[in-house]
């Protein structure tokens, strides 16, 4: 393939590589919302403006991530999660989804690693 034409194509039209697919988060500086995909054909959209806070929790070996809106609270569940809530302290997380059933029996590489995502409203 020339350069003329790899420069025409879109940038979604990219194969995925396995590290890709495996990749559960995304930092965007200039993001105004946080995208949560919680499973295939399931997503939220929280506006930054509504967010309070967010607690990370290590216990041997499980790390779990709070992340508290106006209406929702979110659980985060995974390994090297304190990636994520640094993150957190610029607004700087765009989007948050679990790597996917296949790629969970892998060894994690260096980052985060997302298994299980839950979402319920604010008491």
């Amino acid at each position: 393939m020339s350069l003329k034409l790899s420069s025409k194509e879109p940038a979604g039209s990219r194969p995925a590589t396995a590290e890709s697919a495996r990749e559960c988060w995304r930092r965007d500086r200039s993001c105004i919302c946080l995208k949560v995909d919680v499973g295939p054909g399931e997503s939220f959209v929280f506006p930054y403006q509504q967010f309070l806070n967010a607690q990370h929790t290590r216990t041997m070996g499980d790390e779990t991530l709070k992340i508290s809106f106006g209406t929702h609270e979110i659980t985060i569940s995974g390994r090297h999660l304190a990636e994520i809530a640094a993150a957190f302290q610029e607004l700087a997380v765009a989007r948050i989804s679990p790597v996917p059933s296949r790629y969970r029996q892998l060894p994690p590489s260096e980052g985060a690693w997302v298994t299980q995502i839950e979402i319920r409203p604010s008491e």
